[in-house]
C-alpha cells in the first residue's frame, strides 16, 4: 500500500506521524511518502506564535471541561457548534465532530508523551515550556522516521500511482492540483490581518494599546478586546478576530469599508454619565488633561481634536454640544479601512474544499475514493490563539485513523 501525502506542513506531518504509529501498533505496513514544495518540512510551523508555537488552546473560554487548568477528554463533553463558531468562523460544524475524537486534551498528551513540556498562558493558549517552536518541529520530525520525505518538489496534480493520496497543501496555490476533479471549493481569501487607514493623526499614536469594541456597520460582524494602534492603522487581537469573522465580506469589498469603534465599550447613556462626571469634578482642568478611565491620554487628545474641542478649552467651558460630540466619538467612532496588512509572517486563508465534499468522520472525498484532505485545504479557519493548529492536528489525526482502518 502506497500512501502519498502532498504537503509537509503541520497537518501533513502530523497525519504521517500518526499513520506510521498506528500501522506499527497494528502490525501493518505501508509506504508513506511526504512531498513538499519548500526546501524543508514544517517551515511555517517554526514561525508560528512569534517563534514560540501556540500549538493549541485549552478551549476553557468555550466551556471545555478542565482539570488542573488543562482540558480533559472525560465524557467527551465539548463546546457546541454555536460556541465553536466564535473561534472557527468557518468549518465549525466539521470541527465539532473532529474535536470530539481528537481535541486539545489529546493534542497536549501527544506532545507531552514525546518529551515536550507544555504550559498554558492567558486565554488558554498552549505553548512549549521552552518557548521554542523548534522543539515542536523536532518532535514531529522525530516521529516521521519510516516515512520518505521529498522536499523541493512541486506537485501539479493528483498522483494516480498512489493507492491513497492525502492533500494538505493549505489554501491558495495549493488548491490548483484539484482543478478538473469536480470538487466543490470556495476561493481562498486572506484572513487574520491588520487594517490600514489613511488617518495620519491616528498613525502618530503608534504603540498605544487599549480595549475596544469593533464592528462593521450594516453587518453582524463584531469583535471585542485589545486593539493596538500601529503606524499604518490598527492591529491587535480584536482587529485580527474581526478580520477573521469578516474575511470574505472584506475581500468582496476590496478591503475598503467603514469600521465603527466603541472606545469606552459602553452605551451612550453610560458615556454621557462619565463625561458629565468629568465636567463636574474637573471644571478648571483642560478637557485634554482629564480623560475617562481606560482611555490612554494620547488617544484622548486625538479624540478631543477629532471632536473639535480646542486644546485650550476647560471642562467648565465645554457645553452640551461638545459633550455630545465626545460621547458620539467614544461610543461610535468611525474609521475608514483603506486596505489590509498581513500579521507578521503568519498567513491564514479562509476558503478551500467545501465541507460537503468529504465524509465528516474520515475526511475522505465523497466523489473520489482514496483521496483525503487535512489542514487548511479544507474550508476551516480560526481566530488566533492556537485554534488553527488544533484544526491541523484534529484533521491530520482523523485522516491517519481512517487510512489505518481502511487497511
Amino acid at each position: 500500500m502506497k500512501v502519498k501525502i502532498i504537503g509537509a506542513g503541520a497537518a501533513g506531518c502530523f497525519c504521517a506521524a500518526n499513520l506510521l504509529a498506528m500501522l506499527r501498533e497494528k502490525g501493518l505496513k505501508a509506504d508513506v511518502e511526504l512531498v513538499e514544495k519548500a526546501s524543508r518540512p514544517l517551515v511555517k510551523l517554526g514561525m508560528t506564535g512569534g517563534g514560540r508555537c501556540n500549538l493549541t488552546n485549552t478551549f476553557a473560554s468555550l466551556g471545555w471541561p478542565q482539570a488542573g487548568g488543562r482540558p480533559t477528554a472525560e465524557g467527551r463533553a465539548m463546546p457546541g457548534r454555536r460556541e465553536l463558531a466564535s473561534v472557527y468562523p468557518r468549518g465549525n460544524a466539521l470541527m465539532a465532530k473532529l474535536l470530539g475524537r481528537f481535541g486539545p486534551a489529546e493534542t497536549m498528551a501527544w506532545f507531552e508523551s514525546r518529551g515536550v513540556r507544555l504550559k498554558v498562558e492567558e486565554g488558554g493558549r498552549v505553548f512549549p515550556a521552552s518557548d521554542d517552536a523548534g522543539e515542536i518541529v523536532r518532535c514531529l520530525r522525530n516521529a516521521l522516521k519510516g516515512a520518505v520525505i521529498r522536499t523541493g518538489t512541486a506537485v501539479a496534480g493528483i498522483d494516480t500511482g498512489a493507492d491513497i493520496t492525502v492533500v494538505t497543501t493549505g489554501g491558495g496555490p495549493g488548491m490548483q492540483i484539484l482543478r478538473g476533479l469536480g470538487i466543490e471549493s470556495l476561493s481562498p481569501v486572506p484572513s487574520l490581518f491588520a487594517f490600514k487607514t489613511d488617518d495620519k493623526a491616528l498613525w502618530s499614536l503608534a504603540g498605544i494599546s487599549t480595549d475596544a469594541v469593533l464592528s462593521i456597520p450594516g453587518t453582524g460582524f463584531r469583535s471585542e478586546g485589545p486593539v493596538l494602534i500601529a503606524d499604518f492603522g490598527l492591529s491587535g487581537p480584536a482587529v485580527l478576530r474581526l478580520s477573521s469573522y469578516a474575511a470574505r465580506h472584506l475581500a468582496e469589498a476590496g478591503y475598503k469599508c467603514t469600521l465603527a469603534v466603541n472606545w469606552l465599550r459602553c452605551n451612550e447613556e453610560r458615556a454621557l454619565a462619565i463625561l458629565e462626571s468629568l465636567r463636574r469634578d474637573n471644571p478648571r482642568k483642560l478637557v485634554a488633561n482629564a480623560h475617562p478611565d481606560g482611555i490612554p491620554s494620547r488617544l484622548w487628545v486625538y479624540l478631543c481634536a477629532k471632536a473639535g474641542i480646542p486644546a485650550e478649552r476647560t471642562w467648565a467651558e465645554t457645553g452640551a454640544a461638545g459633550i455630545n460630540k465626545l460621547r458620539s466619538l467614544l461610543c461610535n467612532d468611525s474609521l475608514a479601512i483603506a486596505g489590509r496588512s498581513p500579521f507578521k509572517d503568519e498567513f491564514v486563508t479562509c476558503g478551500g474544499v467545501a465541507a460537503g465534499e468529504v465524509d465528516p468522520r474520515t475526511l475522505e472525498c465523497k466523489k473520489i475514493p482514496g483521496l483525503y484532505f487535512a489542514g487548511e485545504i479544507l474550508d476551516i479557519d480560526a481566530v488566533t490563539g492556537g485554534f488553527n493548529l488544533q484544526a491541523a492536528w484534529s484533521t491530520g489525526w482523523a485522516v491517519a485513523a481512517a487510512i489505518c482502518d481502511s487497511l
